[in-house]
């Protein structure tokens, strides 16, 4: 299980012993002994479910759940094996897994530069807390400081980083 790699399920099931390299008895057989110890050294064959084959059934399940307004956030999904495996006698295993990822809300630049345009700083906070859903309060700087206003041309506007929930 450690040498898979990252994300792949091991399906517990199927796993069989394919080769015995190694197999050390002691006490040796016919000689007496309290206690008996056997090591082996196997090679197993097993099944193994990729993480992208998981990745790509559980992707549009998690899509077609989301919410409007909002947008996945890059690499945040989780899958993780509930431990629930059964196999049936025609070679079949059902998995149960557990997925989770991340959302954030979809902020068209547009709306957030129509919000900003003309206004002063303290009626731009007001506006972005009201219209928008942000995690914490947004951060206008000037430049220069002492400007009274934001600007009323769209390109003069830089938008840095919005953080939203």
């Amino acid at each position: 299980k450690s040498q898979l790699p990252e994300g792949d399920v091991l399906v517990l099931p199927s796993v069989e012993v394919a080769e015995v390299i190694e197999e050390t008895i002691s006490p040796a057989v016919g000689q007496p002994g309290e206690q008996l110890e056997l090591s082996q050294r196997v090679k197993v064959r097993a099944q193994v479910v990729s993480a992208e084959a998981v990745r790509s059934l559980v992707t549009p399940i998690l899509d077609g759940n989301l919410p409007i307004g909002y947008i996945p956030v890059t690499s945040s999904l989780l899958i993780t094996p509930t431990g629930d495996q059964t196999s049936t006698g025609d070679g079949k295993t059902h998995l149960t897994i557990h997925a989770v990822r991340k959302l954030q809300a979809d902020i068209p630049l547009g709306k957030t530069l129509d919000i900003l345009q003309g206004a002063t700083v303290p009626q731009a906070l007001e506006k972005l807390s009201a219209t928008l859903p942000l995690k914490q309060q947004a951060q206008i700087t000037l430049s220069p400081q002492w400007w009274p206003r934001l600007p009323f041309l769209a390109m003069r506007i830089k938008i840095i980083n919005m953080v939203s929930q």
